[in-house]
């Protein structure tokens, strides 16, 4: 999987992967590793120009310390609202807000990302 260098930039570029579904969380206490799959790395455009078609995902954050979640899944779906990327002596700290609601935030080590996964 390929490592992304600027995390912030990279999900920025993508507008916060605003509306992207997501499919499954898998968290492994002993690597410290957190993956989120989503169903379109490119759904943040969806019905603009700029859309290039659907991009399942999965987003690996690698080194995890510090984990807070708080998720309100009321339905058979949430997707994220926003992510938020900060750079840091430590790592990233990362924030992620859901739709309907919840939340979760963390620093990690190392972000990667698996695109075209189904």
């Amino acid at each position: 999987m390929p490592r992304i260098n600027d995390p912030k930039s990279y999900f920025e570029n993508l507008g916060g992967l605003h509306d992207a579904r997501v499919k499954g969380l898998k968290w492994l206490k002993e690597c410290h590793q957190l993956s989120m799959y989503i169903d379109d790395i490119n759904s943040n455009f969806l019905g603009t120009p700029e859309y290039q078609g659907a991009l399942p995902a999965e987003i690996v954050f690698e080194g995890i310390e510090v984990l807070d979640i708080g998720l309100e899944i009321k339905s058979d779906s949430f997707s994220i609202y926003d992510i938020g990327i900060e750079s840091g002596k430590s790592g990233f700290s990362v924030s992620i807000k859901f739709a309907p609601g919840g939340r979760m935030s963390f620093v990690c080590a190392n972000v990667t990302v698996n695109a075209d996964v189904k």
